[in-house]
């Protein structure tokens, strides 16, 4: 089950240390269901890498994080992998 919580008026959203209060509204998107796997699932896995500035378009996000997230993503993914150096492709200046 994928569920959002909505933030509320006064809800810090640039600050991802500040929980929101258990009462703003939470709702349900919608259910992630797996059912099947790529035959080699642990090549296919050691090949992703989350970037979380690789937002659609329209979507910006206020939490100033992103960007020292993005840069560090690869880092941990190279020393996970201890593979080539990895770029990210999106970058938030």
């Amino acid at each position: 089950k994928v569920v959002l919580q909505l933030a509320a008026p006064g809800d810090k959203i640039d600050d991802p240390s500040v929980a929101w209060a258990s009462t703003n509204k939470i709702t349900t998107l919608g259910t992630l269901t797996v059912a099947s796997v790529v035959p080699d699932s642990e090549a296919t896995e050691r090949a992703l890498m989350f970037l979380p500035a690789l937002l659609p378009a329209g979507i910006e996000s206020a939490d100033p994080m992103i960007q020292f997230r993005n840069r560090t993503y690869p880092v941990s993914y190279e020393r996970r992998h201890q593979s080539q150096p990895v770029r990210a492709t999106a970058m938030i200046e």
